[in-house]
């Protein structure tokens, strides 16, 4: 930052005492560092084509699989509460699993067009059957998960619960530090 505002230190602070410590910091370890032209030992030397030290030992063998894999086919939860498929084994997964409501509309309907997302009729994510599935585009899922849509009484409502919650949280927050101390 003060290369880009050109600033730079007075000949005057550089004399100074306050100086020399910079200096000694800028000196710590030198003695320690590879001088200008040093060549290193193994300087144009191939690596050996096994792994050096017990680096063999710790690697996964070629095969092996870890103890939290799942295979094609799995089911699992995910964070949001969604019932999730893993489709492909790519060790990517945001493309691995699929929802599962996504793929019975497919199997149903045929793909999803971008800039629509399937619903729940419902709103419970647990119940996944077809006559319980909507094809909503984002402009009417914004509407119907906005609570503008409400009359006025019902938003001063669901505003001062928010404010409410806020508060509740920012104290048991304050109290659980309180207590770690």
């Amino acid at each position: 930052m003060a290369t880009k505002l050109q600033l730079k230190k007075s000949e005057e602070f550089l004399q100074s005492a306050d100086s020399g410590r910079i200096k000694n910091l800028t000196s710590i370890g030198a003695q320690y560092r590879f001088p200008k032209g040093h060549q290193p030992a193994n300087k144009g030397k191939k690596m050996p084509g096994f792994a050096p030290g017990r680096m063999a030992e710790t690697q996964y063998a070629k095969g092996n699989v870890p103890p939290n894999y799942l295979p094609l086919g799995s089911e699992r939860y995910s964070k949001e509460g969604y019932l999730q498929r893993k489709m492909t084994d790519t060790g990517y997964p945001p493309k691995d699993w699929v929802p599962v409501h996504w793929l019975l509309w497919i199997q149903h309907n045929g793909p999803i067009p971008s800039g629509h997302r399937v619903c729940f009729k419902d709103r419970n994510k647990k119940n996944i059957v077809i006559e319980n599935l909507e094809l909503l585009s984002v402009a009417e899922m914004m509407k119907r998960n906005s609570r503008h849509n409400y009359p006025a009484e019902i938003n001063e409502v669901i505003y001062a619960r928010a404010s409410l919650t806020r508060h509740i949280n920012k104290r048991l927050k304050n109290e659980r530090t309180e207590n770690d101390k």
